[in-house]
């Protein structure tokens, strides 16, 4: 069916850079509800479905995904081990440099963000950016597995360190319940797909023949995370020197720059820099805000917060050249 020429320039500008538009998209949603009191009903009952609406979209994102994977290819290979020690040693850096701030309050808000930024798990969305980008979805997934065990690992290790005072930190109660989310978020939705691929096979292969649907899918999940971001950023603006507002996004950008590029670094030694960048440099920010408004300084979930915008830049980027140069 023949569509005018602007509204397929219209499309084609959605195709390559959805992720800003969701998170554009997010920023305005919030903005209209928070400033239009005729939605407020609206805006109540979401708040109390958020969660849920998350996890149902997350858990679509993934199972969509793994449908596409063939799990007799998922294996530790050699650049998951550069990555997962990069990631340890980045973490060491960063958190020295916090001990180091402890004595200056604002300038320790600014530590604690850029730890966020760097020893949050890997997004379990990553693989999607990754098969957008022609990567190794099988080799992504693991290395997703590996590396919410490692921050299972770290977190619970260097958060009492910095944790804001009269915080408690069970390292051991916290180590376990980000294990048993990496159960809950990643491990179920792929039991789900191998389920799919066994017993309901032409349920798979139409799953599978579907061009991009996990990569929207998130596209929207994008959108209420967004959302949800601003929120926080609006809500600590007031109490927030914008100094130190404007230090913490430099800083996270920062963080995420050298992320993507020590990754894509590592990974280019074994033709893996997709691969190797997606996982040390996209980062599960959702849980990063959570472990940040749990346990450090409320201001330091604005580094996750700003992390969101830097890594989807990014990808959309990564995408937009992928895609182009393919034509």
């Amino acid at each position: 069916m023949w569509q005018p020429s602007y509204i397929m320039s219209f499309i084609n500008f959605l195709r390559n850079w959805t992720l800003p538009v969701a998170i554009a998209t997010g920023a305005a949603g919030y903005a209209l509800f928070h400033l239009t009191t005729a939605l407020d009903a609206v805006s109540d009952w979401y708040v109390l479905h958020n969660n849920l609406l998350l996890s149902v979209l997350n858990f679509l994102v993934l199972y969509f995904t793994f449908c596409k994977i063939d799990f007799r290819n998922m294996r530790p290979v050699p650049w998951h081990l550069h990555i997962l020690m990069a990631q340890t040693f980045m973490g060491i850096v960063v958190l020295s440099g916090v001990l180091f701030l402890t004595g200056h309050p604002q300038w320790l808000v600014l530590g604690q963000a850029m730890l966020m930024c760097v020893i949050s798990p890997s997004a379990s969305a990553a693989a999607v950016v990754t098969g957008k980008l022609g990567g190794h979805l099988e080799q992504m997934i693991t290395f997703t597995l590996l590396g919410n065990v490692l921050s299972a690992v770290l977190i619970p290790t260097m958060l009492p360190h910095v944790a804001a005072a009269g915080t408690e930190i069970g390292a051991w109660a916290l180590g376990m319940k980000m294990l048993w989310k990496v159960v809950v978020v990643l491990l179920v939705p792929m039991l789900a797909a191998w389920l799919t691929r066994h017993v309901a096979p032409r349920v798979h292969e139409k799953i599978v023949a579907t061009r991009n649907l996990s990569f929207y899918m998130w596209a929207l999940c994008l959108m209420l995370v967004s959302g949800t971001a601003v929120k926080g950023v609006v809500d600590l603006w007031s109490e927030t020197p914008l100094w130190l507002l404007l230090a913490v996004a430099f800083g996270s950008a920062l963080a995420c720059v050298v992320q993507f590029a020590v990754g894509k670094r590592l990974g280019g030694r074994t033709d893996h820099r997709i691969e190797a960048g997606q996982g040390l440099g996209q980062k599960n920010t959702t849980f990063a805000i959570w472990i940040a408004a749990s346990f450090l300084h409320p201001l330091a979930c604005l580094g996750p917060g700003c992390y969101i915008l830097w890594q989807n830049l990014f990808n959309s980027w990564q995408i937009q050249r992928y895609e182009k140069s393919r034509r």
